[in-house]
């Protein structure tokens, strides 16, 4: 790896954050951050729901608006912990670890999701844990097109990754809270 396109990449992050840019503007720079560092052909952030249930693509790069409706929409990423059949997303959510499917054909478990992912392209995938204040608050996903085995460097270098996006959470609610005790205090 080399580390001058890492340095720049999240100092690209960290100037966006400085200026007032939207949560999915910045979760869209990440994830295209990671496909473009480590080689992936897609990437996204999935958020958590207000109500705590479900998973939400938020942020992507390279993923089609249809797969993103069908997931949203139509497939959504429950958090069940007690549901036997969970996504990888979902696992990577309750354990606050990666999960990784090295290849969706040879993954009997993946069958529910397999549709979706053919239509899409990608053979393996990564779900990182994404975390907020101490708090797993989504997923940083990254898919390839070819079955593909993500080494502990791929992995952790995922996680700050990861790390970066929830900072960015972090830093949108802050602006959030902000914004709304300036209204207050102008009323």
């Amino acid at each position: 790896m080399q580390l001058r396109p890492w340095l720049e990449a999240i100092a690209t992050i960290a100037t966006a954050l400085n200026r007032p840019v939207s949560l999915p503007e910045v979760l869209d720079l990440v994830s295209e951050t990671a496909a473009r560092l480590l080689g992936y052909d897609f990437c996204a952030v999935l958020l958590v729901d207000e109500q705590n249930d479900s998973l939400v693509i938020t942020g992507t790069y390279g993923l089609s608006s249809s797969y993103i409706q069908q997931v949203n929409a139509d497939h959504p990423v429950m958090l069940d912990p007690d549901d036997e059949l969970q996504a990888p997303s979902s696992k990577a959510f309750l354990s606050g670890t990666s999960v990784q499917v090295t290849d969706i054909l040879a993954d009997a478990a993946f069958l529910p999701w397999g549709g979706v992912a053919r239509q899409q392209g990608y053979r393996s995938l990564i779900s990182v844990p994404v975390v907020s204040s101490g708090v797993t608050v989504g997923t940083l996903n990254c898919y390839k097109r070819v079955p593909h085995e993500f080494g502990a460097d791929e992995r952790d270098l995922l996680s700050l990754l990861a790390d970066q996006a929830g900072v960015a959470i972090e830093t949108t609610r802050l602006r959030a809270q902000a914004a709304a005790t300036i209204a207050d205090l102008r009323t």
